[in-house]
């Protein structure tokens, strides 16, 4: 029950600090890849007795997969152009 209530707390902890980084991809993906490695690694911590290690690990290495994904993402979107601002002041056409 103890190592249930220390992952359960390292989980909360992790999703805390990553949580302000959620404004963009890179962020969200560390997030996502924490939660997602958290569970894994308990899942898998479990079986050589070891949860808690397990969880926090596997949420260390889920976290910089998903920022390192997310980055990936973020840099992409930055290269691509995007659509020009307009410049004219006239109105547009009246709907008929």
């Amino acid at each position: 029950m103890t190592s249930i209530r220390v992952t359960s707390l390292v989980v909360l902890a992790l999703a805390a600090l990553l949580t302000p980084g959620c404004a963009t991809k890179a962020g969200t993906g560390a997030a996502i890849g924490a939660g997602i490695g958290a569970a894994a690694g308990a899942i898998i911590g479990h079986q050589s007795g070891k949860r808690t290690e397990g969880a926090a690990i596997g949420a260390a290495v889920g976290a910089g997969g998903g920022y390192l994904i997310g980055k990936s993402k973020d840099d992409e979107d930055a290269e691509r152009p995007t659509a020009p601002e307009r410049t004219d002041d006239t109105p547009p056409p009246p709907i008929r």
